[in-house]
């Protein structure tokens, strides 16, 4: 089962809670800081999308196991989890080391993205979740955003 949302988790769901009146559908990012199963519950019981990492100390419900967070072995392997009944979806893909996502938006798609390899002076190519790439995509330039100030 999951726990109830921390203070910064919350803070989320206040944010969001203080949307325009009759606003439905904003698509939210959040990092492993401020997701969880649980808000992504509630963010979409609130009419609103969330996709971003989370922390597998966070609530990590029963039809994700850690045997499958642990069998990962190779850069670039990929499992989908759909959980229809919260109509969300938990991505795990092994990059430098293994990442979690959850979302309530994005099929579970797989795409190709061009990573780098140890030992290797070019880039290759190796599959990534829809939503990883996507995730990846919005922080970095948020990131971006962030130098600039």
């Amino acid at each position: 089962n999951d726990k109830e949302p921390g203070k910064i988790q919350n803070g989320l769901l206040h944010m969001v809670k203080r949307l325009p009146a009759g606003s439905l559908g904003y698509l939210i990012t959040a990092d492993n800081l401020f997701n969880s199963v649980d808000t992504c519950c509630k963010v979409c019981s609130l009419g609103h999308c969330i996709y971003g990492t989370f922390h597998t100390n966070n609530s990590v419900p029963t039809h994700l196991s850690k045997h499958m967070l642990s069998s990962m072995p190779n850069k670039g392997d990929t499992a989908i989890v759909i959980a229809p009944a919260d109509n969300i979806s938990i991505c795990v893909w092994h990059d430098s080391k293994v990442a979690v996502c959850i979302r309530n938006i994005h099929q579970p798609a797989v795409l190709l993205t061009r990573r780098r390899m140890k030992g290797w002076a070019d880039r290759t190519e190796l599959p990534c979740p829809l939503a990883l790439a996507e995730y990846n995509a919005s922080m970095g330039a948020i990131d971006y955003f962030d130098q600039l100030l």
